[in-house]
């Protein structure tokens, strides 16, 4: 259930979004399985993304080597997967198990654990957050075999591990005191078989070695202590010995539990190592190992450097330092070997190959990688002595390969030379390496770097992906060959000042009109390629911008452009790309043009002109467009969160200072939602239109002439709205495809855009924050980057997820029905249909002898009352939105505007108008507690004077001194309106019918003394408003 419910986001975000019961929401997903299965599709033709590679991985996460006799893989984590990697064919198999999306729990968390069984047969990862998950993988079949589902409730998991023996599992909670938790997972039970809290322990556990030979036993690692607990098969009990020592042994980085002399040794950042030994007792049972306590026994300074891994390998001790030494010991931990390279500059992980004979799983996946660059070998260290290497011997079939000159034992009693099976080294630096000891050869997997990633982009034309990092450094990829390229950091700046002046001297300001250099930030915040290929364009977070050359990243311009002193955060181009503009952090935009008449002593690719510091809230998105009918300069957008759009006059701008960038026109687009993003909407017409996504879970559609609203739609209803859009297809006739982002998921949308859910298909993209998606010029790849994040995921787009989904969902309104309370045999539909037939009864007259005539639509002067009639109570511009969008829905074909709709279109209507979450009693106490003075009393009782809230309601003095000077006062109702629904809502309707026709409509009084002298929020929401039980309302506060 958890795999196939990842296919259906929207609809589930939905049902959860209008506060239905879980049974629709279940109802839901059972349908829709039906109709899977009865139409012969699967899992895998719903699934609308299919990770091909991952640029990255996380070097906090161990990277375990599963290679035996028959395979060569290792495994690693990646945001929120798991990855097994065959370093042989440079195939990846995704292990998605923390990608699904369950209806009930999204699964939206980072894996941070992975951990092997002994033999290398079963892999567990786990993942760390809300909704914790632990997942136990068959390495041969590359598939999960169990999952335990919050394993510690309401915490997260600090750390978890599988038994050698693959029997047992164990999990550390994250809470104040740490929980352990026994789990002999196999007999598949929802609670742990035995648990034990940390009390006494206040540093969180960050390792857990078991004993071999007794996997019942196992060791915590924490900061300054290692606690040794033994389950007994009913209760999981630990011991915490003292450490009876004076040497300094810094902080314990990691233990190891060795089986045939019961010691467990642990390392430390002093380079110390401690050994820690059974209690000798004269008690009965000192010969049952169970029973033995351990105690620390001696501390040794082996090493200079701390020592950040240990393990036990065939009789000996292997530990890797932080200066990238592996050093090998016996038992009593006398030197036996160690090595080094240069590349190492530190060891995070080491595993060996195992003593196995698995198999690999089957890779559906299969990306060539062919070598097209040559790479520098450094030099190998072998127990002190410096070896130089020859590329030239070196076999192709991977990056780096580097071959030992000899082989040297340090213990010259050893006559043989050092044999021990190959291991896996990886750095912090995310370099992972095979060392092959027997054979004198080091092999470099892969370097993955580790800085996050901050900006991404794709080439226009070739299969090239760029990515930026908060280090200030430039990655370029071969995303077909799954090869990095070329990586370079962005030059230093340069002393602005000089050239400032210069420029005025010349009064032609080209390079810089904020000369502050603000060098320490260096990262880079956004990247963009050139439509005509011929320049990559990089903004940093200090405000400079590069001009570089779009393969060797190589500056174009010797000069960086410093027009702004905060981060630039989009970057854009028209077409041609005879213009480029940007916007930043500091709320500006900024406007070049091309310079075509250049001088060769003095090349500046391009010249300002202007910037305009035009919103007052963070802009969202920045855009160009074609030109207008009469005019062949083309036209320049932006959007802000202050719902501004601003369209700017670049016929009449520039250059700069005078007349610098000028606004053509600001249109206010959204009442209360916040718009997010911007785009061209892709339709076959004589028209263009804006599209914009917002806060409140909706498409726009604006005229881009006139600025008119011409349809709203609802859009994806995960936990957060769409902020992301790339338009897939030019030209929209029949279907269109489109690739969105929320905060956390990704997913394919059908266009045209009509409020069908089943038309969105969608999987988690990102554990935390997506901060940007790409897409490759051929459309078939979607690239994403994540907060916090050194990777960057490439999706394979299966567009036909998105066209077998819409076909399950069905024709006419059978698609629409899952978005109302109870579904099509439901009250409400009934109700809809009920009151749409009422509204032609009223528009023909309600006291009439004349046979009544029904047809399948209504005027559409009905729709407010309608929408009203069924909970929905739109404002006066949302009226005014519906009544512009149906009336002139076919002007432009027919010259006539719209005066009927049908029960569909109404439906339809509904469901993409009203808000995606219900009003609740604490929304009401907010917006009531907003004109109340704020004091002590107001706080838990909120009260207004009779005489205020009329004021407020007429948008008199109150709600101008409650308000901001820049806020909207919103819609005010007139004298006549605010009385006759004060009245209605407090008086039964027969009475107020009767006054109406005691007294003739001009002598009636607008007194408002109905009203009690203070109304509180209880008697606003109880007498006035007609909320009968205000208990019964307040579960949602």
């Amino acid at each position: 259930m958890a795999r196939y419910s990842a296919i259906f986001p929207s609809i589930a975000g939905q049902s959860q979004a209008e506060t239905t019961e879980t049974e629709d929401t279940e109802n839901i997903e059972i349908t829709v399985k039906k109709k899977c299965l009865e139409q012969g599709f699967t899992e895998v033709d719903l699934c609308p993304f299919k990770l091909q590679w991952s640029f990255g991985l996380n070097p906090e996460v161990p990277v375990i080597n599963l290679t035996t006799e028959n395979r060569m893989l290792l495994a690693y984590a990646c945001s929120h997967i798991a990855i097994i990697y065959n370093y042989s064919s440079k195939k990846m198999l995704p292990l998605l198990g923390h990608l699904q999306i369950i209806l009930k729990n999204p699964i939206r968390n980072p894996v941070k654990m992975l951990s092997t069984s002994r033999d290398g047969k079963w892999l567990l990862t786990a993942d760390s957050g809300k909704d914790s998950v632990v997942m136990i993988w068959d390495t041969e079949q590359g598939i999960s075999v169990c999952t335990l589902f919050n394993p510690h409730n309401s915490e997260d998991i600090t750390i978890a591990a599988i038994s050698p023996d693959a029997k047992q599992v164990v999990t550390v909670g994250g809470g104040r005191y740490q929980n352990v938790h026994f789990w002999l997972w196999t007999y598949r039970r929802d609670k742990p078989d035995a648990s034990t809290s940390l009390i006494n322990i206040t540093e969180r556990v960050k390792g857990i070695t078991f004993n071999d030979e007794c996997p019942e036993q196992f060791a915590l690692t924490t900061d300054y202590h290692v606690l040794f607990l033994t389950w007994n098969g009913h209760a999981l009990s630990y011991d915490c010995p003292k450490v009876m020592t004076k040497v300094q042994y810094g902080v314990f980085n990691a233990s190891c539990y060795v089986s045939k002399i019961q010691q467990v040794f642990t390392a430390s950042t002093n380079g110390c190592i401690l050994v820690w030994d059974n209690v000798s007792c004269e008690d009965k049972h000192a010969d049952n190992i169970n029973y033995k306590k351990k105690k620390h026994r001696k501390t040794l300074n082996l090493q200079k450097s701390s020592i950040t891994v240990i393990i036990d390998n065939e009789g000996m001790l292997v530990t890797g330092n932080s200066n990238g030494r592996v050093t090998f010991y016996d038992y009593q931990l006398k030197l036996l070997y160690w090595c080094e390279t240069c590349d190492l500059d530190s060891i995070r992980w080491l595993s060996f190959d195992l003593q196995s004979n698995l198999l690999a799983p089957i890779f559906i996946l299969d990306i060539k990688r062919r070598l097209t660059s040559k790479v520098k070998i450094p030099i190998f260290t072998v127990n002190g002595k410096h070896i130089s290497q020859n590329h030239k011997n070196s076999k192709a079939v991977n990056p780096i390969n580097k071959t030992l000159n000899s082989i040297l034992t340090y213990d010259t009693q050893w006559c043989s030379p050092f044999d021990v099976r190959n291991f896996l080294v990886c750095s912090p630096a995310g370099i992972v390496a095979i060392m092959k000891i027997p054979k004198q050869k080091c092999y470099f997997v892969f370097h993955h770097p580790v800085a996050i990633v901050t900006c991404i982009d794709s080439h226009p034309e070739s299969n090239y992906m760029v990515v930026g990092d908060a280090q200030g450094t430039i990655h370029l990829y071969d995303h077909e060959k799954c090869v990095r390229l070329t990586s370079k950091n962005t030059p230093p700046l340069p002393n602005y000042r000089p050239i400032l002046e210069k420029q005025k001297i010349e009064e032609n300001i080209i390079y810089v009109t904020c000369p502050r250099s603000h060098e320490i930030l260096k990262a880079v915040t956004a990247l963009k390629f050139s439509p005509r290929c011929d320049m990559l364009v990089c903004g940093l977070e200090n405000g400079a911008i590069w001009i570089l050359h779009h393969i060797t990243l190589d500056p174009i311009d010797e000069i960086p452009y410093k027009h702004s002193s905060s981060a630039i955060n989009k970057i854009t181009f028209t077409r041609c790309a005879e213009y480029m503009a940007y916007a930043d952090n500091a709320l500006t935009v900024v406007v070049f043009k091309r310079n075509n008449m250049t001088v060769a002593s003095e090349y500046n690719v391009w010249n300002l002109i202007g910037k305009y510091h035009s919103h007052y809230l963070p802009i969202k998105d920045i855009l160009f467009g074609p030109a207008a009918s009469d005019s062949d300069v083309p036209r320049f957008f932006s959007l802000g969160e202050d719902r501004e759009l601003v369209e700017y006059d670049l016929a009449h701008s520039g250059p700069y200072p005078v007349p610098g960038l000028k606004i053509l026109r600001i249109d206010q687009i959204e009442q209360n939602a916040i718009p997010l993003c911007l785009a061209w909407y892709p339709v076959s017409s004589i028209e263009k239109f804006l599209m914009i996504s917002n806060s409140e879970y909706k498409y726009k559609i604006f005229s881009d002439a006139t600025k008119a609203i011409c349809g709203t739609y609802l859009g994806p209803t995960f936990a957060k709205p769409v902020k992301y859009i790339q338009i897939l297809t030019d030209k929209v006739i029949d279907n269109g495809y489109v690739v969105f982002a929320t905060d956390r998921e990704i997913g394919l949308q059908l266009m045209p855009f009509d409020g069908n859910p089943y038309k969105i298909v969608g999987t988690t993209g990102h554990p935390q924050k997506i901060i940007g998606i790409s897409v490759s010029h051929n459309k078939k790849i979607l690239f994403t980057a994540g907060y916090n994040d050194p990777c960057v995921l490439m999706w394979k787009i299966e567009l036909k997820s998105v066209d077998i989904m819409a076909r399950l969902g069905g024709e006419g309104l059978s698609p629409f029905y899952c978005l109302i309370k109870g579904g099509k045999k439901g009250w409400l539909a009934n109700e809809m249909k009920a009151l749409f037939y009422y509204a032609q009864i009223l528009h023909q007259g309600e006291n009439t002898t004349a046979a009544r005539i029904i047809s399948d639509t209504v005027v559409v002067d009905q729709i407010s009352n309608l929408m009203r009639a069924i909970g929905y109570f739109l404002t006066d511009k949302e009226i005014e939105n519906i009544m512009t969008e149906v009336c002139y829905k076919r002007y432009v074909e027919t010259d006539k505007l719209v005066q009927e709709i049908t029960f569909e279109e109404f439906v339809r209507l509904y469901v993409n108008h009203r808000p995606v979450f219900e009003i609740c009693m604490r929304h009401i106490k907010e917006a009531f507690r907003m004109f109340v003075k704020e004091n002590s009393d107001s706080i838990k009782n909120p009260t207004l004077t009779r005489k205020q809230l009329v004021d407020i309601l007429l948008g008199g003095t109150v709600l101008k001194t409650l308000l901001k000077e820049d806020e909207s006062i919103g819609e005010p109702l007139t004298l006549q309106e605010a009385y006759t629904y004060l009245r209605t809502l407090m008086f039964p309707k027969e009475e107020m019918v009767e006054t109406q026709l005691s007294l003739p409509p001009k002598s009636i009084s607008f007194n408002f003394r109905f009203l009690p002298e203070r109304i509180s929020y209880k008697d606003f929401t109880m007498d006035i408003v007609g909320v009968e039980s205000l208990e019964e309302t307040m579960a949602d506060n």
